[in-house]
C-alpha cells in the first residue's frame, strides 16, 4: 500500500507504516502514519475510537440473524460485539457505488460499526451465522469518513482532522478510571431556528443526502405531551 503514496509525501514524512489493516478481500480507508503514539490512540482499543464498514451480503438478514450479531458472537479471542448494525440507506448504498465498482446482482448492503479490530472479525462474525460476506469496505475510522476517496487515492490528513481522531473523550463523574467513554464519538448534526422555518424539512432532507439517522425533536415533544394529556399526567 505504500506503493501508492506519492514519493514527495513519502520523502517529507519519512518511515511510514499502516495504522491497522485490511485483509485482501477488504477494502477502504486505511491511515498511515509515521507517529506510533498517534497509531497506538487510533487501534488500541481502550481509546474506543470506532470503525465502520459498508457490508455486502447475497440475501437479507433475518430479525434473528441480526438480533445475534448485535448480542455479540464468541470467537477464539472472545466475545465478539457490534456498535451498531442496520441496513444501508439508498444514499449510502448509491454514493458507496460512485467510488467503489458496484457489484452485479442483487445484493443487501448494511452498516455495522464496531470498536474491536480482531482479524477478519467481521467475516467470521457473519460465517458463523451461515451468512458469508460478498464484500466488506471500510467507510470510517472515528471522525474521518472514506467521502469520494477512490480506490488508490491518497490525500493528507489535515492537522485538524489528525487531532480529532486522537482526541481524549472526557469521562462522567464516578466513572474516572473505569475505561473508555462508551458514548458514541460521530458527528452529530443539529439544526434550529424559529417555528415553521423548515428546519425539520431541512434536516430530514440533510440526513438522506448524508446518509445519517433524523430525528425530529419538535415531533418528539409534541409526542410526549400529547401521551402525558392523553394518560391525565399534569403537563405543569
Amino acid at each position: 500500500v505504500l506503493d501508492l503514496v506519492p514519493p514527495d509525501l513519502r520523502r517529507a514524512a519519512g518511515r511510514l507504516y499502516p495504522v491497522g489493516r485490511l485483509d485482501r478481500d477488504s477494502e477502504g480507508l486505511l491511515l498511515l502514519t509515521n507517529d506510533g503514539v498517534w497509531a497506538d490512540h487510533v487501534l488500541h482499543p481502550r481509546y474506543g475510537v470506532e470503525r465502520e464498514y459498508a457490508i455486502c451480503l447475497t440475501r437479507p438478514l433475518t430479525d434473528a440473524e441480526a438480533s445475534t450479531l448485535t448480542a455479540g458472537i464468541e470467537l477464539s479471542e472472545g466475545r465478539a460485539e457490534l456498535l451498531a448494525l442496520r441496513p444501508a440507506t439508498g444514499p449510502e448504498v448509491r454514493a458507496l457505488g460512485r467510488i467503489v465498482a458496484p457489484t452485479l446482482g442483487r445484493l443487501h448492503w448494511y452498516r455495522a460499526t464496531l470498536r474491536q479490530g480482531w482479524r477478519r472479525q467481521l467475516r467470521r462474525m457473519f460465517a458463523a451465522l451461515g451468512v458469508p460476506v460478498r464484500r466488506l469496505v471500510r467507510v470510517r475510522i472515528g471522525t474521518l469518513r472514506l467521502d469520494d476517496l477512490r480506490p488508490g487515492e491518497v490525500r493528507r490528513l489535515s492537522s485538524r482532522e489528525a487531532a480529532r481522531l486522537t482526541e481524549v473523550r472526557r469521562e462522567p463523574a464516578g466513572r474516572r478510571g473505569s475505561g473508555p467513554d462508551p458514548r458514541p464519538t460521530s458527528l452529530v448534526v443539529s439544526l434550529d431556528g424559529p417555528a415553521s422555518s423548515g428546519t425539520s424539512s431541512v434536516g430530514a432532507a440533510a440526513a438522506q443526502a448524508l446518509g445519517y439517522r433524523s430525528c425530529d425533536t419538535g415531533r418528539l415533544y409534541r409526542a410526549l405531551t400529547w401521551l402525558a394529556l392523553d394518560r391525565g399526567v399534569d403537563v405543569e
